[in-house]
Order: C-alpha cells, then sequence, then structure tokens
C-alpha cells in the first residue's frame, strides 16, 4: 500500500501565485518552497490529497517538493504552464502573468493565505531551520549533497494520522469524502 499522487503542475502554479500575490508580487524562491511544502502537507493532513500533488523529499535544506523546485529551475522547460506564469532571478520568484484559481478549492486558498500570513516575516533561513524539525525530515535525513523520498504516508504519521487512516485513504485513492473533513 503506497499513496501517490500526480503531479499537478497548474494546481502548483496556482498556488504559488497566490502566495506570490500575498507576498506583494515577488518572494524568495526557497521561502516558497518552504510554504508550499507546509501548505501540501496540511492539505494532505486535512484532505488526504496534497494541493500540488507532488513527489516529497528530504534535502539537506529540509522537505520540498521535487517536481516544484522543478518548475522552480525550470528544468529542461519541462514546465510550460509554470514558466509562462512565474519568473524566477538569482533568488526570487515573482508573478510573470496571472494563471488564474480555477483549479485551487476554498479549502486550498485560506490554506495557502494563512500560511503566508503567518510565515510572512521568516527569513529563508529561518524556515530552512523550521522545516528541517519536521519529524518527516528527520525520519528521512538524506546522506549530504542527496535527497531521499519521503513517502506521502510518512508525512501522515508525522502529522499524526493512524495507520488504520491511512489504509482507508489508500483504499480510496488518497481522498476524503467531503463529509469527513
Amino acid at each position: 500500500m503506497h499513496l501517490t499522487f500526480p503531479f499537478n503542475e497548474k494546481r502548483a502554479t496556482q498556488a504559488a501565485a497566490l502566495v506570490i500575490r500575498e507576498m506583494g508580487g515577488s518572494c524568495n524562491y526557497t521561502w516558497l518552497l518552504k510554504v508550499l511544502y507546509l501548505a501540501d502537507r496540511q492539505a494532505l493532513y486535512a484532505t488526504g490529497c496534497p494541493i500540488s500533488g507532488s513527489t516529497f523529499v528530504a534535502t539537506n535544506y529540509g522537505p520540498l517538493s521535487s517536481e516544484v523546485y522543478d518548475c522552480i529551475r525550470n528544468r529542461n522547460g519541462l514546465y510550460p504552464f509554470w514558466a509562462e506564469h512565474i519568473a524566477k532571478d538569482s533568488r526570487s520568484c515573482a508573478l510573470a502573468a496571472d494563471p488564474g484559481d480555477s483549479e485551487l478549492s476554498r479549502f486550498d486558498e485560506r490554506t495557502l493565505r494563512d500560511l503566508t500570513a503567518k510565515y510572512r516575516y521568516r527569513t529563508p533561513a529561518r524556515m530552512i531551520g523550521l522545516a528541517l524539525k519536521l519529524p518527516e525530515q528527520r525520519d528521512y535525513r538524506p546522506m549530504p549533497g542527496s535527497v531521499r523520498r519521503i513517502p506521502p504516508e510518512a508525512i501522515l504519521r508525522a502529522v499524526g494520522v493512524t495507520e488504520a487512516e491511512i489504509l482507508y485513504l489508500a483504499e480510496r485513492d488518497g481522498h476524503f469524502t467531503e463529509a469527513e473533513v
């Protein structure tokens, strides 16, 4: 039994754009990676499905969404929707064009806004420090210079979801029903 969530580039782009807008149009990309990871983590706990549907990895700088990191780095031009809407310079991401919000639920938007407000004044270094203390990061700490995949089940365990609930999620393809949320 393994939970997997396919990456949704449009949803991830819209989530990043919402956070960047909340930050006034640009923000440090390390800070953005951490906020988006925390939002995915919170959505996974609350709904059984992360916002971006990504592969999570532990790095020497804390956990993050692998595909979102690839979007930011514009690896091999694999994510054209992201590249059309989010611009990156050496340290920051900025909104290049509005990607809309059609893929985000009200829960997603509220989660992203709440986390942006909560961590707005934290430096990227403090966000890394916070991320390094997360239980799933400690449990999946990578060797220096490498990354290690964090299974969604490990994140769920870290936030207190029981094995029975994880099994239930796996049987339902990773979603709680609306009545359960």
